[in-house]
């Protein structure tokens, strides 16, 4: 992941079909411990929102 994805296109290249169980499983986990972060900070229920890896993502990413 190298650019910014909608939540639908993560779970595509994650290959995760539940909506809800992504949202709490695997991506609210990643923004709270620093490794994703949204485009549109103040509104993340907004239907442009996207998601990008922050430099600690990155890293992480690279480490594996």
């Amino acid at each position: 992941m190298t650019d910014k994805h909608t939540r639908h296109e993560l779970q595509e290249l994650l290959n995760l079909g539940d909506r809800k169980n992504f949202r709490v499983q695997y991506l609210q986990p990643s923004i709270n411990a620093g490794y994703i972060a949204l485009t549109i900070p103040d509104k993340p229920t907004s239907s442009k929102q996207q998601y990008y890896l922050t430099d600690k993502g990155k890293q992480l990413v690279h480490s594996l």
